[in-house]
């Protein structure tokens, strides 16, 4: 019995530590892809300005 509900918690922790790693990089990935965006509009907008004036 201890070693069943070893192997269960050992793949318990292991499902549970996938699925952190699948939300974390996709929050990652996510946050990476809105800096860009943010990066990206402000240039946009420097350059509209200095080409405006």
């Amino acid at each position: 019995m201890p070693d069943d509900q070893l192997s269960l918690l050992l793949t318990l922790t292991f499902v549970l530590g996938l699925v952190a790693g699948l939300l974390l990089s996709l929050t990652v990935r996510q946050a990476f892809s809105w800096v860009m965006n943010r990066i990206y509009q402000y240039r946009y907008v420097r350059i509209r300005r200095v080409n405006r004036s």
